[in-house]
Parts: structure tokens; sequence; C-alpha cells
């Protein structure tokens, strides 16, 4: 008996068809072979993907609202030794307009940013002076208008509908992700997760379909008797109709005299349904580098609890693109203000991250007091602006005569009379000597002078005094801690 696929080709070649046994059976198979994609436009993206998938608008949520929550400063420069409260530009970032504040500007920034790969900011004011507003405008409304070798982007044009804004080059700033195969649009990390948020979203709408319609599956009918081409058509076509498709999944099929319903198609149980939901939703969670946990996929955890996880988020995510965005800030507006600013992030106010900046913290003072690294390097280690004046001297190394400088981050209490830096005793003396005994020896007495050589090395024991009693205070090295140990008597080693 000749199968369908045979009866299609002998009609499209025009062979006329041989009928066989009139009870042989006519199999009609069904289905669409061919995956449908939403587009890639922009349209397509924030409806398929933000608006209808929970999973990737969990994941551009998570991004932009913790980012939204960071908190920028204005600062003389990179060393970030002193912070303007009342900058213009600190004004600026504050307050960009009048209808946003920090918050909701940056969370749009953001969000644009993880749906379409690009994101314009517009600055209002002065040609050639600082802006009085900022706004971020959406990506797909704006055209590149290519220039020349010298200049490659002549300007920007904002259309809405058949209004258009023309905008010279450097009134607005344009944040692109890296696209390898375009050179002016960034590529939007809904592009490379299109094919998971595709086979979630159509999983999702195929299941609703078959529970609200509570039918089986497609299949295939089985007709006693042949079918004329007249009737393969009409059947075929019904099928093609009616039966095919998300929309009408598990739609009841109407069977005339003759016909029978035979399951082809795989079960959900077969198809491994549950899996497959949560294997796409991981995918868009490695997309956008965001641990699962947080979006509500506690069965791919990756950390071993939720605290950890969102630290990841901001060390991992959050924290390098508002690297970015400093950087294009401070190459775009900055300049603008005339006077030498810097912009940045607290990172220390992150509330995620403060247990692990405490611990860092931990690292790099008992380094530093230890001996084993020097001011520049502990102050790197905890990610503070480095000393230039005395920032290479080990703790042994520093002069007991100059005060640590708040300015620096360095905080603790010095006792009276005392003036010593880090890891410096009251009197002058280094961790392992006594104010007379440059040796540290363990027999010295209120007598021994011993020598007085101001050449000192590191210390090999813990701090010990000779010459009776003194008071004695350690300044950690470490920003925005105070481990004083003012009044503490060390008592001579005898």
């Amino acid at each position: 008996m000749a199968t369908w696929r045979q009866r299609i080709g002998a009609a499209i070649a025009g062979v006329p068809e041989r009928k066989e046994s009139a009870t042989s059976a006519v199999v009609v198979a069904t289905g669409n072979w061919s995956p449908r994609w939403f587009g890639t436009d922009y349209t397509s993206l924030a409806t398929q993907g933000y608006g209808r998938n929970p999973y990737v608008f969990a994941c551009v949520r998570q991004i932009s609202m913790a980012l939204a929550g960071i908190q920028w400063s204005v600062y003389s420069d990179k060393t970030k030794k002193t912070k303007f409260e009342d900058h213009p530009l600190a004004s600026l970032l504050e307050r960009p307009n009048p209808r946003e504040g920090r918050t909701k500007f940056m969370e749009n920034l953001v969000g644009y940013l993880m749906l379409d790969g690009n994101v314009f900011i517009e600055r209002v004011g002065p040609d050639n002076g600082p802006p009085k507003e900022l706004y971020v405008l959406r990506p797909d409304r704006v055209q590149i208008v290519v220039g020349n070798a010298l200049n490659p982007v002549a300007g920007y044009v904002y259309a809405i509908g058949n209004s258009k804004v023309n905008f010279p080059s450097e009134r607005l700033r344009h944040l692109k992700f890296f696209n390898p195969l375009d050179d002016w649009r960034g590529l939007s990390p809904m592009q490379a997760a299109l094919m998971s948020v595709n086979q979630n979203n159509a999983s999702k709408a195929w299941n609703v379909a078959l529970l609200q319609n509570g039918a089986k599956p497609p299949g295939a009918l089985k007709v006693e008797g042949a079918l004329d081409d007249d009737q393969y058509q009409r059947v075929k076509n019904m099928i093609d109709a009616d039966y095919s498709g998300v929309m009408n999944a598990g739609r009841p099929l109407l069977l005339e005299g003759g016909m029978d319903w035979q399951e082809m198609g795989m079960s959900p149980l077969d198809m491994a349904w549950l899996e497959g939901q949560k294997l796409s939703a991981r995918e868009i969670a490695i997309v956008y580098n965001v641990a699962p946990e947080l979006i509500g996929d506690s069965s791919n955890k990756t950390y071993s609890n939720f605290k950890e996880a969102r630290a990841a988020l901001y060390t991992e995510t959050v924290l390098p693109l508002s690297d970015w965005i400093r950087d294009e800030m401070n190459a775009w507006l900055t300049p603008l203000f005339g006077d030498k600013v810097f912009i940045d992030y607290e990172k220390d106010d992150i509330e995620a991250l403060a247990e692990d900046q405490n611990a860092v913290w931990d690292r790099a003072d008992k380094a530093f007091t230890s001996g084993w690294i020097t001011i520049n390097d502990a102050r790197k280690l905890a990610g503070q602006p480095e000393d230039k004046e005395k920032g290479d001297q080990y703790v042994w190394e520093a002069k007991a005569s100059s005060a640590p400088d708040p300015s620096l981050g360095l905080k603790g209490d010095i006792v009276e009379g005392s003036t010593g830096p880090a890891g410096l005793l009251t009197d002058g003396s280094t961790p392992g000597k006594g104010a007379g005994d440059s040796q540290g020896s363990g027999s010295a007495n209120e007598n021994d002078t011993g020598n007085t050589d101001s050449t000192a090395g590191p210390p090999s024991g813990p701090p010990q005094r000779g010459g009776g009693e003194a008071k004695a205070t350690i300044i950690p090295f470490a920003y925005g801690r105070s481990q004083s140990l003012a009044d503490e008597k060390v008592s001579s080693v005898g």
C-alpha cells in the first residue's frame, strides 16, 4: 500500500494513484517539524522575552535593581582623597532629570542594555558646558547616522512615527555590548538566549492549551478504505487549519465514519517535560550570569545558600557592569565640568558584600602589621587608593613622627603622646624591640639602654618590650576599622 508521502509525490508528479485493497489503511501524519522563532527586533525581544517569560523578567530585574541601588559619588581624582558632596555633577547623578531620581535612571539604563544590548543617554544643557539634565532613550527609537573615517558617527536620529529629532554625536552617549557581526549596534543577551526563551514560552503555551482543551496530543488518522484526491486534500487542510500549531494543541478531533485516531506524538512524560522546562530556565540564567536560585529555580542551585548567590551576583555581574558605566561617564561627562573630577560608585556601601569586605580588610591588616606586605600592597588588597608618599614602606620602616592621614582611609585611636603609624609602638620602637633595646633581647632590664641603631627589620614574634612598662597602640591599616590597643600594658620579658 502506498504511504501518504508517496501519494503526495505522485499527485505532484501527475501520476495516477493506483488503488489497492478496499481495506487498506490510509495514515495522515500530522505535525509541523520546522521551529518558529519570534523575531530579534526590540519589540519582539521585549514582548516575548521580558513581557512573557518569567525567567528573563527575573534576571533583568535582579541585575537592574541591584545596580540601581548602588550609590555614586564625585571625587577630586582617581585617588578619591577628597569627596565632593555639593558638586554640580553629584547633584546631577542623584537627580538626573525632573521626572527621575538616580535609582529609576539606572534601572532604565541597565534594563535597556539587558534587553537590547544598547542604550543611549541624552544630555541636556549648553553645548560645551555642564549638562543640566540626563535622559535614557529607548534604543529601538534611535538611529545611528554613519559619518566618515575621521568621524564614524555623524549623529543620531530619534524617531517616533513620523516625528524625528536630530542629535549631534556629542549630545548622546551610546553604550553597547560587544557584537561580532555589527559595527554599530550591540548584541542583545536575549538573542543569545533566543532558543531557550522560545522553548520555554512554547512549552508553557502548549501545556496551557492542552490543559484547557482537555484532549490528547496530536497523532495520526487511520482510515478504513481508500481516499480519493479530494478527500485526502480536504482532511489534510482541515488538520493544518484546525489542529496544528500551539494555539490548537489538544483540540478534540472530529472524526467521520470509518476514521480512527492513533497517537503518534510523544507524551509530556516521554519528553521529560519538566526537565526541559528546568533546562531552558537554567540556560536563560547562564546567559544573564545570574544564579538560578535568585530567579526561583532552586533545583539548579549553584551556591550553598542565598547569601552566597546574592554576593556572587554583585561580584560577577553587577560590579563589572558598574565599572563599565563608570568609565563611560568619566569619559563623557566629567570633562564638561572643567575641573578634574572623578565619578565612582561606593562599593563599601553594598550590603551584600559587607561580610566579604570585612574579611578582605582583616587579611590586609594582618599581612601589613605582620610585616609581609607594604602599605600600598595592603591598600590595593582592600580596594583603597595608594599612598604615594609612604606607600612603599613596610610596617617597620614607617616613621614614628608621621601620623596616619585620615583622608587615606586609615582609622585608629592614637594614645596621648604617640604619633606612631600602623604597627609602631608609641615610643617609636617597632614590635619586637624595646625603647632602648633595638635587638629585642629577653634579658633587658630597666637600666639597659641597649643599641639605638635606627635600622630595624621585620618582627620575628609578638611585640616585646624591655625596660619596664609602657603604653602602646597599633593603628591598623584597614579602611573603616578601629582596633586601638591604647592603654594596653606590655610587660617586660626577663
